[in-house]
């Protein structure tokens, strides 16, 4: 008699870049995600007026390999951590740079072309932290997400890599709430910002990066496949998605 097991993999990596620069406003938000189970996450936004910085990090104790078996038998492996990451983004290049980690545990310096992210401006409003807020909706890397924005701080950088809005981003959630991030504080920033710096194994396209961990996932798939029974069937779906960015 067959048995059948599929396996998913999703996995939870975040982000890491490292300057040091001058930055006049700071805004901390509330980010979650949630697959079913929920992880929360400080961050913080630094603006400029051309530049953009965004830092988050897991408040929660790390999940490794965390396994969940749906009610099909289908099993997901969760893999998170509690590393400091961060995303910046250029007007002057039209560069976006972060760090990511790699399933192999290091760490690439990963660039791409700001995302041109098409907004739908809708007639309806808020007061959100004693701003007036506007609605605006999207669909980006896999997900449909509405916003809330202020023209009272003119910028169109918005939280991680969010941007392309008349003014600031201080909520903003996908339709199925598995990504949430809500403004805390606004405040001004007199000083220069010095922020970590990260060692990085190489730096890669973004495109190249998900083909790197496709790669060992298909690799770490042939592994975990050798080990089960010939009687068993074995089904791998073994395609990277960091949870934020989905496979579409």
């Amino acid at each position: 008699m067959n048995k059948f097991l599929i396996f998913s993999v999703i996995v939870f990596f975040n982000f890491c870049f490292a300057q040091n620069e001058n930055y006049n406003i700071e805004i901390e938000y509330d980010f979650i995600t949630n697959s079913g189970d929920k992880n929360e996450m400080k961050s913080s936004l630094f603006l400029s007026k051309d530049k953009s910085f965004f830092e988050y990090q897991s408040i929660q104790k790390n999940i490794i390999n965390k396994e969940k078996t749906d009610v099909e038998g289908n099993t997901s492996v969760y893999i998170s951590d509690t590393n400091k990451y961060y995303v910046s983004m250029n007007i002057s290049d039209s560069l976006l740079l972060e760090n990511q980690m790699s399933l192999e545990n290091k760490i690439f310096d990963i660039k791409e072309k700001m995302p041109k992210i098409e907004w739908v401006l809708v007639n309806e409003t808020k007061i959100i932290n004693n701003y007036f807020c506007s609605k605006a909706t999207t669909k980006f890397r896999g997900r449909y997400y509405t916003a809330w924005y202020t023209t009272d701080i003119q910028t169109i950088f918005g939280p991680w890599k969010f941007n392309g809005l008349p003014g600031l981003i201080l909520e903003i959630s996908d339709r199925k709430k598995e990504v949430l991030i809500n403004v805390k504080i606004i405040k001004t920033v007199n000083n220069r910002l010095t922020l970590p710096n990260i060692k990085i194994e190489k730096r890669l396209d973004r495109l190249t990066f998900i083909e790197l961990n496709n790669k060992i996932l298909d690799d770490q798939m042939k592994t975990l496949y050798s080990q089960f029974d010939r009687d068993v069937k074995v089904t791998i779906e073994s395609k990277y998605s960091n949870f934020l960015e989905l496979n579409e």
